[in-house]
């Protein structure tokens, strides 16, 4: 009875196969009255399903006759099912977050610093926060998220810093290094990850630990300076800088047995004394081990983040300093930069002119989440 509806001009037999849904469409290109016939027959049964297959044909000219097809039985108000998608289906991943700068600050004179770990994220940028101490490794860590729009104009505020605390852009590999290096430090002391890291640890990218200091790499040999010049740091960068307590307080107690001497009469000789207990209690603080070790990383830590601010002549004079304190490095006589830790406390000779520096702006801590 289907067939009767077909036109006396198909006569293929694969397309009356296909008529009466027994195949796929005909593999080869029909004739052109052929063709002709099958779409109408399968227009006079309202058949869209055969049709929309018909429409996928290789063959241009049956995908054609196929379409004309549909468009007929849509305008009879036929509901024609959509054509199946050829090909690899198409996936259009989202674009990866725009890279974000990360941040290191330089060394206060209690000996801790600050890094910020930035990595974008869909809904802005993610930080992670971390508190880092010479002697206690990583303290404290946290973890926040700011849109994109915050985090500009909270990084500006940031790099204002200050002289005492400098900050500056970081490398986020050498910050990974850094935080794993603290972790690792806080752990030797049996000390407490701090959980913020924790979570986020196993998200970030394995630590690389670097060949040399960044520093050493940018300047093998220590540039040439004055006196006077390693002198100058501690009127910016170095500024805080001062002495462990304990290595102050022995001094302390040398200097009151001279100040206080009764055999000294002179007061030039007095000052001569003065200035030999303090060049006594500075040997004995760089004998203490690791203190040397300590110092010398500092200073080229320092100079790093000097370097990222694009200061290059201070960063010079921090990698020169660091030098004084290899193992079996100068005394206190011809150390003037560790005198001065000592000096900047006692006054035993006047300190060289500190001019005012400006307050940090503040707002460069993050609230937990």
């Amino acid at each position: 009875m289907l067939r009767a509806m077909s036109t006396d001009a198909l006569t293929d037999p694969g397309a009356l196969a296909f008529l009466d849904g027994e195949a796929e469409p005909p593999p080869s290109a029909l004739p052109a009255p052929e063709l002709e016939a099958l779409v109408s027959a399968l227009v006079e049964r309202k058949d869209a399903v055969r049709l929309v297959r018909l429409s996928e044909h290789a063959d241009k000219a049956a995908a054609k006759a196929a379409k004309k097809g549909l468009h007929k039985l849509r305008s009879r108000g036929v509901v024609v099912p959509e054509a199946r998608p050829t090909g690899a289906p198409i996936r259009f991943a989202p674009p990866p977050p725009e890279p974000v700068s990360s941040f290191l600050s330089g060394w206060d004179g209690a000996g801790e610093r600050m890094m910020w770990l930035c990595r974008g994220v869909a809904s802005g940028v993610e930080i992670l926060q971390g508190n880092v101490s010479e002697t206690q490794g990583l303290t404290d860590a946290s973890l926040g998220e700011m849109a994109r729009k915050a985090f500009r104009s909270w990084q500006q505020g940031l790099l204002q810093g200050h002289p005492e605390f400098p900050i500056a852009p970081a490398d986020p590999v050498r910050l990974r290094w850094l935080f794993e290096l603290a972790v690792q430090h806080a752990q030797a002391l049996k000390r407490p990850v701090p959980p913020a890291y924790n979570r986020v640890r196993a998200t970030l990218p394995p630590p690389i630990a670097p060949k040399v200091h960044p520093v050493i790499e940018h300047w093998p040999a220590a540039p040439e300076v004055s006196e006077s010049a390693l002198l100058g740091l501690h009127r910016g960068a170095c500024r805080a800088w001062v002495a462990e307590r304990d290595a102050l307080e022995r001094t302390g107690l040398r200097l009151g047995e001279v100040a206080e001497s009764q055999l000294v009469v002179d007061e030039e000789q007095r000052k001569v004394q003065l200035k030999s207990a303090l060049e006594r209690g500075v040997d004995d603080w760089l004998e203490t081990p690791g203190v040397r070790a300590r110092l010398r990383n500092r200073l080229l830590d320092q100079a790093e983040v000097l370097l990222g601010k694009l200061d290059e002549a201070q960063a010079g004079l921090l990698r020169a300093a660091a030098d004084l304190f290899v193992e079996g490095g100068p005394p206190a006589a011809r150390n003037p930069f560790a005198r001065l830790m000592f000096d900047k406390v006692f006054r035993v000779e006047p300190p060289p002119a500190a001019p005012e520096e400006p307050r940090s702006p503040g707002g460069i801590i993050l609230a937990s989440r």
